[in-house]
């Protein structure tokens, strides 16, 4: 099995997704993180059709995978999944961003709604990207059938628990 690992937008994750995939690789045969160009350049946003081509690319070239997703990365995860370019065996996302994925212009409940991968939804009670609460009713009025949601204790963004994560990422 691989791993797949789709960071938040803010250039402050790469440090955070070097040291979940540093946690978490003994689990798998092998592990990419998608690294966002704009981190480079210096830009505040990802481009979300770049990075989604970008995204699809690595994946092709993986055998059976999961992929482990935060924030602006799960909205990229589920639009790979709801638009048949991506076939993961299941899916782990940490702080999914609602509020951003309005801010893109993205149908999330769509996404939702089609999602046939099982996801585990680990997501902080106080949120701001989205709060636990306000994800379990999304969720269930999107009728999602294949979902965990694990509540995360907090008020940030920071899903700095790696061994939280550790533990739903390579179960």
């Amino acid at each position: 099995m691989d791993l797949l690992l789709l960071p938040g937008n803010s250039s402050k994750n790469e440090e955070w997704i070097e040291a979940v995939e540093a946690k978490v690789r003994h689990g798998f045969a092998s592990t990419e993180i998608l690294y966002y160009d704009h981190w480079k350049s210096g830009g505040n946003l990802l481009d979300m059709d770049k990075e989604f081509e970008r995204m699809v690319n690595i994946a092709s070239g993986l055998g059976n995978y999961v992929i482990f997703a935060k924030s602006a990365g799960t909205l990229l995860a589920f639009k790979g999944v709801y638009e048949g370019k991506i076939y993961p065996a299941r899916m782990v996302f940490a702080g999914t961003a609602v509020k951003f994925s309005k801010r893109l212009g993205c149908n999330i409940e769509t996404w939702l709604a089609g999602c046939t991968v099982p996801v585990v939804f680990l997501q902080k009670e106080f949120d701001p990207a989205c709060n636990f609460d306000d994800l379990k009713k999304l969720v269930e009025e999107t009728k999602m059938e294949k979902y965990e949601l694990v509540k995360v204790e907090g008020a940030d963004h920071h899903y700095e628990d790696l061994d939280l994560l550790s533990q739903y990422i390579v179960e």
